[in-house]
C-alpha cells in the first residue's frame, strides 16, 4: 500500500485529498488490508475525520487499485495552527480492538484564519 502524493506537501485549506494505492491485487496468497486513516498533530491529536478503509481490490490492472480519500479538518485550535502534521495509516492488531502504525506522511499545515466583520 502506498500514499500517492500530490504536487505539494502544504495544506492551506480545511481539507486534504490523497490517493492511496494497493500495490498488489488480492489473491489466495495476498489478503485484503483494513486501514484506519486520519491526520494527526505531532503530539498525537486527531485534527481530521478518521476513516476506516478496506483495500480488497482483485483487479490486475493497477489503475483499478487506487482509492481517493478526502479528509476534512475539524475546527479545533489545533487544526488551525501552522505546524507539521501527519497522515497516519494504521492496521488492526489481530484478535484485539487495537491498531498499530502502518505508514505515515508528513505535511505542513498552513491554514488561513478568516474573520467575519
Amino acid at each position: 500500500m502506498n500514499i500517492i502524493q500530490g504536487a505539494s506537501n502544504k495544506i492551506t485549506s480545511g481539507q486534504l485529498s490523497v490517493t492511496l494505492y494497493q500495490t498488489e491485487a488480492v489473491t489466495d496468497k495476498v489478503k485484503p488490508l483494513a486501514i484506519r486513516a486520519g491526520i494527526y498533530t505531532k503530539q498525537g491529536v486527531l485534527i481530521s475525520d478518521s476513516r476506516e478503509l478496506l483495500f480488497d481490490f482483485t483487479s490486475e490492472n493497477a489503475r483499478d487499485r487506487d482509492m481517493k480519500v478526502r479528509f476534512m479538518f475539524n475546527n479545533s485550535p489545533e487544526a488551525m495552527k501552522t505546524q507539521q502534521v501527519e497522515l497516519q495509516l494504521e492496521i488492526p492488531i489481530e484478535n484485539t480492538n487495537k491498531w498499530k502504525p502502518y505508514a505515515s506522511h508528513t505535511y505542513l499545515l498552513q491554514r488561513q484564519m478568516v474573520t467575519d466583520f
